[in-house]
């Protein structure tokens, strides 16, 4: 049974943490490369900022990772509604749409689409004697980001949401492709500096 970690405890890392997370300095690292626009709006910036951090603090606790993956998907859904409501002239009271149909909406409209996701994907390719080795998917054969957004991440957010235990190695990947997405919904314009996220 899980219990809280004893005080003089906190700060030191999981015994899973080095091994799969290699250093705090890392995940610190990559955190603050993952960067939102300044357009973004104020609670959009928070609730990422709360996932980078969790993503973080995981060097302490593992299990923050699942914290880290909700709150990436809820800052999507805050600029999803954001960006809604500002095309529709709709109140902040209104809540508009579900997270499907606010995904379904951006593609269409094209407010996110392949072009503005960083694409790398890679698959495992048999090179003999039983050994794979990871190589780029060519551009021409990758899928398609926005379709798979589209119909998987409400998934993974009500699974997140409904506290089903989901821990994966993917956190720092699904930060980034969320600030892909937000960044597409609110991108620079002009001369406007970007800033880092208020971490």
């Amino acid at each position: 049974m899980a219990e809280l970690k004893p005080l003089d405890q906190i700060f030191r890392p999981d015994d899973v943490s080095p091994a799969i997370l290699h250093s705090l300095e890392r995940l610190h690292a990559t955190a603050s490369s993952i960067t939102l626009n300044d357009a973004a709006p104020e609670e959009v910036h928070s609730q990422f900022d709360i996932a980078r951090h969790a993503y973080v603090y995981a060097w302490c606790y593992y299990y923050f990772l699942p914290v880290a993956e909700l709150y990436a998907i809820l800052a999507i859904e805050a600029a999803l509604r954001a960006r809604f409501r500002a095309s529709r002239g709709i109140t902040p009271q209104d809540d508009g749409p579900s997270l499907r149909k606010l995904l379904r909406i951006a593609a269409n409209e094209g407010w996110i689409s392949d072009a503005g996701f960083n694409q790398n994907f890679i698959e495992w390719v048999d090179v003999g004697d039983g050994h794979e080795e990871a190589r780029l998917v060519s551009p021409e054969r990758a899928p398609s980001v926005t379709k798979l957004v589209v119909e998987h991440l409400p998934n993974i957010r009500n699974t997140l949401a409904h506290g089903r235990h989901m821990v994966t190695l993917q956190t720092a990947f699904s930060l980034e492709r969320a600030a892909d997405i937000i960044n597409q919904l609110f991108p620079i314009t002009g001369d406007s500096p970007q800033r880092d996220s208020h971490g």
